[in-house]
Formats: C-alpha cells, sequence, structure tokens
C-alpha cells in the first residue's frame, strides 16, 4: 500500500511540475483565442484593455468567430525583460456584431510586446512587424511555437518509458485474484 501512495504521490507531483508552463507565446496565443471568443472570453486576463479594444473595440459584444485566422510564432529578446512575440490576424466579417463604429487599429501582421507583471506574463503594446522583420509566424517560414529540441523529446521518451515500468512492476506486484467458487449442481 505504501508504493501505490508513493508512486501516486510521484504522479501528482509530475501533473503539477508540468502545469506550470508560461510562455510569452502562450499567453499572446491564449489572449487572442479569449477574444475571439467575444462575450465568452476573458482576454483582460491576458492583456491590457486598450492592447485588446485596438485589436477588437468593444470585444464584449461581439459574437464568437470574429477572428478568421490567429496565428502565433516564436518570441524574441526585446528592451527592459520584454520579448516580441509575432502574431497574425485576420478577420472573418466586417465586425458588425460588435456594435461599434470605431475600427481596430491594431497591425493585422504584428508584433506583441509581452512583459512579466506579477509573477505572469502579460500582452503591454503591439507595433507593426516589417517583412524583413526575423521573427515570423509559421505560414512565413517562422518555427511553430511547439518545437522543442532533439533532447527534451528523448528525455520525455525515457521518462514516460520508466513510468511504464513502474505501472508494470505495481501490476506484477498484486497478488493473484482467488478463483471463484463453483456453484455445485445437484
Amino acid at each position: 500500500m505504501k508504493r501505490l501512495f508513493a508512486v501516486a504521490a510521484l504522479a501528482a507531483f509530475l501533473l503539477v511540475a508540468c502545469g506550470g508552463t508560461n510562455r510569452p507565446e502562450g499567453v499572446v496565443e491564449r489572449w487572442l483565442v479569449s477574444l475571439n471568443q467575444g462575450k465568452a472570453g476573458e482576454p483582460q486576463k491576458y492583456a491590457e484593455p486598450e492592447v485588446t479594444d485596438s485589436v477588437l473595440p468593444n470585444w464584449k459584444t461581439c459574437d464568437p468567430g470574429s477572428l478568421d485566422v490567429t496565428e502565433v510564432g516564436q518570441h524574441g529578446a526585446g528592451p527592459n525583460g520584454s520579448v516580441f512575440v509575432p502574431y497574425r490576424i485576420k478577420y472573418a466579417s466586417d465586425l458588425s456584431s460588435c456594435e461599434t463604429s470605431a475600427k481596430p487599429t491594431a497591425p493585422l501582421n504584428g508584433s506583441a510586446v509581452v512583459r512579466m507583471q506579477g509573477g505572469d506574463w502579460r500582452v503591454t503594446a503591439l507595433q507593426a512587424r516589417s517583412a524583413s522583420d526575423p521573427l515570423k509566424v509559421p505560414s512565413e517560414g517562422g518555427e511553430p511555437i511547439g518545437n522543442a529540441p532533439l533532447s527534451v523529446w528523448l528525455i520525455t521518451l525515457g521518462a514516460s518509458a520508466v513510468l511504464m515500468l513502474i505501472c508494470a512492476l505495481i501490476i506484477r506486484a498484486q497478488p493473484e485474484p482467488a478463483p471463484l467458487p463453483k456453484e455445485s449442481r445437484s
């Protein structure tokens, strides 16, 4: 029984350790997805209100799906501890569902300025991105944000093999179940 608790504790520790990945690209991606949910979204968790309004004015009244394309690339270093995250957006319609006459002012191909605030990354500004900018989204030839080095993949495969071995040993250590009694026929 002690082994079972030890394995459960290890599994809980690994789940908690994996749940804390907070990278600038992920924040920009979550912000755009949340913004695209219209009144159901919570983009204010990830970005300053004026930044959000520059992409989707009066977003609280917009129908979900106002953004047809949202694409995010890998970040690059910026000044004073900030980072630049390239993004690309395309609107699905004329935004008439947003019940506003204000037009979006955010660049369609831009870089989000992301800064660490209170232990979390936050989108603080947007800027235009030129065709010669080294930061690109995947559709422009940039690296996808999900790339990991070969060493990380090998470590992950090794850790999963060890966990499978532990599970197999735990299952093997369990006693054989007793056979069910047979019913006598008289």
